[in-house]
């Protein structure tokens, strides 16, 4: 009779060592957090909660929007991007994350609709690397490129929230001669 030869339980074991050793491999090296379809944090690993500065109680059986921008979190893009998930569909890319303390994190992600054994979508595992120190020199070659930091102009960058993230010399240079003013 045709068909595959039955494996041994000595395969089976081989295979499950096997696929605990990439786990563990993966979770050595990447930020983890896995997720209900809704949304709602199941786990994370230490790696993420390192880079988002939470500790694992304090995530666990909250919803993924804890880490976005509020007003993202409302969006309908943000809805969309549940959706997607639930039904099973991979997303990826770079993304715009807050730490506890309120700081911008940028992460390079994948999200992984995980499937069970009736092939529908049952957990979502996100895989990232926090990539924070590349945006922000990005940013700064784009300020430097541009002339940004040697220009007479006063010039300031805010973020979404109006908070100033970077002034040039010209700024500091008004603000240090006019501080009896502003005071």
């Amino acid at each position: 009779m045709g068909g595959q030869p039955a494996k041994s339980s000595g395969d089976d074991a081989s295979q499950a060592a096997t696929n605990e050793g990439l786990v563990n491999a993966i979770h050595r090296v990447m930020a983890t957090i896995e997720f209900e379809l809704d949304g709602t944090i199941v786990s994370a690993n230490q790696n993420f909660c390192d880079v988002v500065g939470y500790a694992p109680n304090e995530i666990t059986g909250k919803h993924h929007r804890m880490f976005c921008d509020p007003d993202y979190a409302k969006s309908e893009d943000y809805q969309d991007f549940w959706v997607k998930l639930s039904q099973g569909e991979l997303v990826s890319g770079e993304f715009r994350r807050l730490c506890k303390d309120g700081s911008e994190i940028w992460i390079s992600a994948s999200y992984n609709p995980i499937f069970g054994a009736d092939g529908k979508p049952e957990r979502v595992v996100k895989l990232a690397t926090d990539i924070t120190p590349h945006k922000v020199k990005a940013r700064d070659d784009l300020l430097k490129s541009t002339g940004f930091e040697s220009s007479s102009s006063a010039m300031m960058m805010v973020d979404r929230d109006f908070i100033v993230t970077h002034v040039n010399h010209a700024t500091q240079d008004l603000l240090t001669k006019n501080a009896d003013v502003f005071r």
